[in-house]
């Protein structure tokens, strides 16, 4: 009898939405539409239980005690940060958590450690020490749905690719470059974020698209041209740490889908 190991997933929705003086109002927004979309069956159909949510002005210690608390049970974390970014020489891109403190990669790498995977998704600026604002995700790109044996479906898609991954990936998806800003609309929000959410919707709702789990490099490589677009050749995102075979889950795709 083969016993499979038990798979802990958690997601952490990092925020800095700045004080009065750089406030970004959109940062409350990003943080229900990660929800709706974690939540939904093609985000991956996670629960309640498994999404923690950063206060503003969180600390580096509280971030340490979450990992610490969590790091022996977890097998992946899917990260994602909204909010003030900048870059610093020698640290590489950093994420604001308050006015005086921020963590970068190698920072939540350490935390980690190798026994899990994890995907750190950013829609934030790198420009050298200026704050600027990030991104807003798209409102109800997906919707959740009432057939339990669906979402049940696609928890078991979703686990069995999480199960493929090698212990101690560490993916990061950007919005920018080094050196650059991520712009927003203040309709469509941040140009990557909304641009993986709307190929993520493409792909489901699209017939040529076989139900199945579609990996990050996929939506994002489908996402990158539309930044492109969209800022006019001044945003270039970026994704490393990952291969062709070897790859976070982004989206189930199973029909029939209701979206909205």
């Amino acid at each position: 009898m083969i016993i499979m190991r038990a798979m802990r997933r958690r997601a952490l929705i990092l925020h800095y939405a700045g004080d009065v003086t750089n406030y970004l109002t959109g940062v409350s927004a990003d943080i229900e539409n990660i929800k709706n979309f974690l939540r939904s069956n093609y985000g991956g159909a996670w629960e309640d239980s498994e999404i923690t949510v950063t206060p503003n002005n969180s600390s580096v210690n509280d971030l340490k005690c979450y990992f610490n608390e969590s790091v022996e049970s977890t097998y992946y974390y899917l990260i994602f940060y909204t909010g003030h970014g900048s870059y610093i020489e020698g640290k590489g891109s950093i994420y604001w958590l308050n006015n005086q403190e921020y963590i970068n990669d190698a920072w939540l790498q350490n935390c980690i450690g190798k026994k899990a995977a994890a995907m750190l998704i950013s829609d934030s600026c790198q420009v050298i020490e200026k704050l600027q604002e990030g991104g807003i995700l798209e409102q109800r790109s997906f919707s959740v749905e009432t057939l339990k044996s669906v979402r049940e479906e696609c928890r078991v898609l979703y686990n069995e690719a999480l199960r493929k991954l090698p212990s101690g990936m560490f993916v990061t998806a950007s919005s920018v470059s080094p050196g650059e800003e991520a712009a927003e609309d203040s309709k469509l929000g941040g140009y990557y974020i909304h641009s993986l959410l709307q190929a993520a919707k493409k792909v489901v709702q699209n017939n040529k698209h076989q139900n199945g789990i579609y990996g990050i490099g996929y939506i994002h490589s489908l996402a990158y041209e539309q930044v492109e677009q969209l800022s006019n050749g001044k945003q270039t995102p970026y994704l490393k740490g990952y291969t062709r075979s070897s790859q976070p889950p982004f989206v189930v795709k199973i029909i029939p889908s209701r979206l909205f």
